[in-house]
């Protein structure tokens, strides 16, 4: 009887070791159905991501790329419709906007610039070379100035007109007063 007692002693130790070594088993959390669900969202959004990463890089090199003519087609094409007014303005200064939409859009014969009244197709095609970094250049120099300007607008027209003859000059002479240390001279 002790033999008896002892086996199923054991036996119930073994099984409860036995119990205790079996982890429960897992519960699948989702069949065929949600994984394909889940990889459709996932494609979903990647391409989502991709084209409005695709339009921006678009954009950008458009606006600041090779080509002038382009970009003011794109930007009058975009300030003509209200929902999409300030695109131009994420790339470009507004006063850069301002410039390219008078200078497409006039309809006079001779603009006024630095004090001469030239052709407006020879105005039109200065300002339709502009880029980024002219703008850029001109709103530069003009936070150096500290003189009175009397006429911004016209002003701004002017800078931005020679903007594209002078600007290489300005940098090179900056490069060169800094390499001498600073001197006069």
């Amino acid at each position: 009887m002790r033999e008896k007692t002892q086996n199923q002693s054991s036996r119930t130790s073994r099984e409860t070791q036995n119990n205790a070594a079996v982890k429960p088993q897992k519960k699948k959390k989702s069949g065929l159905a949600g994984r394909i669900i889940r990889r459709f969202f996932l494609m979903l959004f990647t391409l989502i991501f991709m084209l409005v990463g695709g339009l921006a890089i678009l954009c950008y090199t458009v606006f600041n790329g090779p080509s002038p003519a382009e970009r003011n087609v794109l930007t009058m094409t975009l300030l003509e419709p209200s929902a999409t007014k300030w695109i131009p303005g994420l790339f470009m200064g507004d006063e850069a906007v301002e410039q390219i939409v008078d200078a497409v859009s006039s309809s006079k014969d001779y603009i006024r610039v630095g004090g001469e009244s030239r052709s407006a197709d020879v105005v039109r095609s200065r300002l339709l070379k502009l880029n980024r970094f002219h703008v850029e250049f001109v709103l530069d120099c003009m936070k150096e100035n500290t003189t009175r300007i009397r006429n911004i607008r016209q002003y701004l027209l002017t800078a931005l007109y020679n903007a594209p003859a002078s600007m290489e000059s300005y940098y090179a002479a900056r490069v060169r007063h800094d390499m001498r240390g600073g001197e006069a001279g």
